[in-house]
C-alpha cells in the first residue's frame, strides 16, 4: 500500500516535466555519461532554471544520494562527498522552479592510473666514526682489563700494575722474602737455645 503511495507520488513529480529543461551531458572526462571516481563530475543543463538542484540517485528518488545546485547551467557532482563513489550507476534529474528534466544515467568508473617514471636518487652517507682517546697507564697504576692499558716503556705485570719491568719487581719481593724468613729462622733458633740454656 505504501509502495503504490511512492509510485503515485513519483508520477505526480515527475508529471511537470519541462520539456525545455533539458541535461545535456555530464562527465568528468572526455566520454559522455561517464564520471570518474575522485574526479569532479560535471553536468551541463540547457533551458531556463531558477533555484535549481540536481537530484543524484541511485533506483528511484527515494535512494537520494545528493543533490547539487545548479548555477549558470552547471552542476557539480562531488562523487566523494556524496558518498557514491562504490556505486556503478548514478540518475540525474534537474530540479528547477520551470520544472524537472528528463531522468539520465551516469556510469561511474575508477580512477585512471596514470603511469610515470621517475627517477629516485639515493644520497649514501658515510657513519661518522667517533675516537675515544684512552690515556695510559704510569707506573703503579693498575693496567689490564677494562683498564687503560701502560704508557710506552711501562709494562702491565701479572698483577695487574704497571712497572719499568716484572722481573725486577718480583727479584725485590723474594728478596725481601728471603731476609724475612732468615730472621724469623734466626728468631726461633735464638728461643729454643735461650729455652735449652735455662733448662
Amino acid at each position: 500500500m505504501k509502495s503504490a503511495k511512492y509510485v503515485i507520488l513519483i508520477i505526480i513529480t515527475f508529471s511537470h516535466i519541462s520539456a525545455a529543461l533539458e541535461i545535456l551531458g555530464c562527465s568528468s572526462s572526455r566520454e559522455a555519461w561517464k564520471c570518474e571516481i575522485g574526479k569532479d563530475c560535471i553536468c551541463l543543463i540547457s533551458g531556463n532554471c531558477t533555484n535549481g538542484t540536481l537530484l543524484v540517485y541511485q533506483e528511484d528518488i527515494r535512494s537520494l544520494v545528493c543533490a547539487p545546485q545548479i548555477i549558470e547551467g552547471v552542476a557539480r557532482i562531488d562523487l566523494e562527498l556524496c558518498d557514491a563513489t562504490y556505486y556503478k550507476n548514478l540518475k540525474v534529474i534537474a530540479d528547477c522552479d520551470e520544472g524537472f528534466s528528463e531522468e539520465k544515467s551516469i556510469s561511474l568508473i575508477a580512477p585512471r592510473i596514470e603511469t610515470t617514471s621517475t627517477t629516485t636518487s639515493i644520497e649514501i652517507s658515510r657513519p661518522r666514526v667517533s675516537t675515544t682517546t684512552i690515556g695510559c697507564g704510569l707506573k703503579g697504576q693498575y693496567c689490564g682489563v677494562g683498564r687503560a692499558p701502560c704508557c710506552e716503556g711501562l709494562t702491565c705485570c701479572p698483577d695487574y700494575v704497571c712497572r719499568e719491568s716484572c722481573e725486577s719487581e718480583g727479584l725485590k719481593i723474594d728478596v725481601w722474602l728471603i731476609v724475612i724468613g732468615a730472621i724469623s729462622v734466626l728468631i726461633v733458633v735464638g728461643i729454643l737455645f735461650f729455652v735449652g740454656s735455662i733448662l
